[in-house]
């Protein structure tokens, strides 16, 4: 005997406050699973060369030496071939996930955004996660797309965040970082 439970309706429209989804959308699921990564190193969570689409949403799971990897600024490139920085989303990690100053207000979990998981395992190691959806503010795109964030950052030389790719300034002493990376994305 076999128990199931079936749960839906079927030939139902999906949008997302008033933007309809066209019948051909279909989600898929980029992945990263226990990487690493070296300090200031670029992260491409979501790689779609061709095609329209959205960013439905991103969990972001790093052990680190420290949470200075919580420097790193998050870029969209909603056109795959636009230039660096992009559509800068985030000027830094916590920022993405709806809060401030390395989370010092706590663990959270919210309906769009949460920071879920703090553990320090060691003295120079510890464990962070947060997820965050975009229903309410999907990202689209029209001609592929790039998402990127960086293990930390670094300033230019007059102190801007965010706007140098290699090189510049760094902020604090991110580690090497090993990072879980799961981003949801429409395309059609």
């Amino acid at each position: 005997m076999i128990w199931i439970i079936v749960r839906g309706t079927e030939n139902l429209t999906t949008s997302f406050h008033g933007f309809q989804l066209p019948p051909n959308a279909r989600l898929t699921l980029h992945k990263i699973e226990n990487k690493t990564y070296e300090p200031f190193a670029w992260v491409r969570l979501v790689d779609v060369p061709t095609g329209e689409g959205l960013l439905l949403s991103h969990s972001l799971a790093v052990t680190s030496g420290n949470l200075e990897f919580l420097e790193g600024c998050y870029h969209a490139y909603p056109d795959y071939a636009q230039a660096f920085p992009g559509v800068i989303i985030a000027t830094g990690t916590e920022d993405y996930f709806d809060s401030a100053f390395y989370f010092n207000g706590g663990q959270f979990r919210f309906e769009v955004s949460g920071f879920t998981h703090f553990r320090q395992v060691s003295n120079n190691t510890l464990e962070w996660s947060a997820y965050r959806m975009h229903d309410v503010d999907p990202i689209f795109f029209d001609n592929g797309f790039r998402f990127e964030w960086r293990n930390g950052d670094v300033v230019d030389e007059r102190g801007f965040k965010c706007i140098v790719y290699q090189d510049g300034n760094p902020i604090g002493s991110p580690t090497t970082s090993v990072v879980t990376s799961y981003a949801w994305v429409y395309t059609w």
